[in-house]
């Protein structure tokens, strides 16, 4: 990749966070289908982000981490749909989905390594963000296909950033702390929105 569309590129990319709405959570969600749950992830940059950067972050990790990060992620995002979906919420969705993109840009940025003891309650309590504003949005009624392809989206988009980072590790060491910090500077901007 030349150094100009290198810029081009990064310039573009960033470009997309800088006028963010309140990202993907409307206050309810009308659409309980199986189509709506696969692309709400996809559709809300801020869901979007956190996804893959789990992967990613959970990649960097030690070897046998790469997958048991984002399978707690997994396990407690369906828990904090349950919860929102009854009606349960935790104060600052918002703040603390922003927040997640943010911290785990940085965690990125800085190839930072936790143990287990520390990583997995962090990936836990961001999951719960994520999954409670989707569950508290969509409600009970029709929940179950919403939930599968929002579950299945998450988990592509976990692989995603797990095998982006073997790729770029690979190829380009660096690229990784760079979509990082895009990452970080997206969290920034949704928590100041």
């Amino acid at each position: 990749m030349s150094k100009t569309l290198f810029q081009k590129s990064f310039i573009s990319l960033g470009s997309l966070f800088i006028a963010t709405p309140a990202l993907a959570h409307t206050g309810g969600t009308t659409e309980a289908s199986l189509i709506a749950g696969l692309t709400h992830p996809l559709t809300g940059i801020d869901h979007l982000l956190a996804m893959f950067a789990i992967g990613i972050w959970a990649a960097m990790q030690h070897r046998t981490d790469h997958f048991k990060v984002p399978g707690v992620f997994l396990i407690m995002l369906v828990a904090g749909f349950l919860l929102g979906m009854n009606g349960l919420a935790i104060p600052f969705v918002e703040a603390g989905i922003a927040s997640s993109v943010l911290i785990m840009g940085l965690a990125i940025v800085f190839a930072t390594k936790l143990p287990n003891a520390a990583s997995l309650p962090l990936i836990s309590l961001f999951a719960l963000y994520h999954g409670m504003a989707h569950g508290f949005e969509i409600g009970i009624a029709n929940a179950t296909y919403f939930a599968v392809g929002f579950i299945t989206s998450s988990a592509l988009l976990n692989f995603a950033g797990v095998s982006f980072t073997k790729l770029t590790n690979q190829l380009m060491p660096q690229l990784h702390r760079v979509v990082g910090s895009i990452i970080a500077l997206a969290g920034f901007s949704f928590l100041i929105a």
